[in-house]
């Protein structure tokens, strides 16, 4: 006999979807020399305009607000960036970078969509994002990776939401497609991407969670649920980037169809400090092995 189904969900008090945003793409590390130009990119999959000026963009610890005004049209993208228009032609700028460099928006095929200024600061290597409206964590994103200079992450699928192996490094030419969907070539996501699932025997995997970031001040915790056949046997660790496992699940697994809800805590009973933790889950017995190694971002703020 073989295992039916592993299924972690990860839900809070406070999370919705529901809204339409969702992040698309980001550009941490910004082309060659140049400084201040990380932009992020927002799609609106919804019928109506979004406003997001009563919104706030977390990032890592700290936050800001979306300026006023941040109308989204249905079915357009907006770019909300660190350094929008230049203060004289020479000083480097969205504007100047990825559209015609005339120092004004929007007079170009090239500035089609909207384009608006964010406060940010993303680190090229790590990074933690998040669009949070009204307390409810609409979408997000984490990176461990740094993809080069000029080179963007981008979601793959809109409808796939915010599960960290929907996203892949560009592949577009210029290193990004700000404003429009992503290129998406065969083998798209990289085999050493945040997120990668590892199958053995051919086995479906069938272990997701969404989203992968935790806020503790919003989610209160992680809901995980499987239905597990008599004959078959998982076991779950979560691990810290350091490969020390901080919460071993042993003596809550059990056959059959359960859920637990899992706060967050180590095995001391310890709130889990802000950082990258790697779950891996695997299920044995029968015909398949099946194991799945997925990355959760906790951001405690008094951690």
């Amino acid at each position: 006999m073989r295992a039916i189904l592993l299924l972690i969900v990860l839900t809070g008090l406070n999370e919705t979807t529901s809204a339409g945003i969702t992040l698309t793409e980001v550009l941490a590390n910004e082309p060659g020399r140049t400084s201040s130009l990380e932009w992020i990119e927002v799609y609106n999959s919804g019928p109506e305009n979004l406003n997001l000026e009563d919104c706030v963009f977390m990032e890592d610890n700290s936050k800001s607000k979306f300026p006023e005004g941040s109308v989204i049209k249905p079915g357009q993208y907006a770019i909300f960036a660190r350094r929008p228009l230049g203060g004289n032609p020479d000083e480097p700028s969205f504007e100047k970078q990825w559209g015609n460099g005339t120092g004004k928006w929007g007079d170009s095929p090239l500035e089609k969509y909207a384009l608006y200024p964010l406060k940010m600061s993303l680190r090229n290597s790590s990074g933690r994002i998040a669009i949070a409206c009204g307390g409810d964590i609409i979408s997000s994103f984490s990176w461990n990776d740094d993809p080069g200079d000029g080179i963007s992450f981008e979601k793959i699928y809109i409808s796939n939401g915010d599960v960290l192996s929907n996203w892949m490094v560009s592949s577009a030419a210029a290193g990004s497609t700000p404003g429009g969907p992503p290129v998406h070539v065969s083998g798209s996501i990289r085999p050493d991407f945040p997120g990668a699932s590892n199958v053995t025997n051919g086995a479906v995997n069938s272990i997701t969670i969404n989203p992968e970031i935790v806020f503790l001040q919003f989610e209160s915790d992680i809901k995980i649920n499987w239905i597990l056949e008599d004959d078959s046997e998982l076991n779950m660790l979560l691990y810290n980037l350091q490969g020390e496992v901080v919460k071993d699940f042993e003596e809550e697994l059990k056959p059959g169809e359960e859920e637990i809800c899992y706060n967050c805590t180590d095995d001391a009973g310890n709130l889990l400090s802000s950082g990258i933790y790697v779950l891996l889950g695997d299920i044995t017995g029968g015909r398949d092995t099946i194991i799945k190694r997925q990355l959760i971002v906790i951001n405690n703020p008094r951690h």
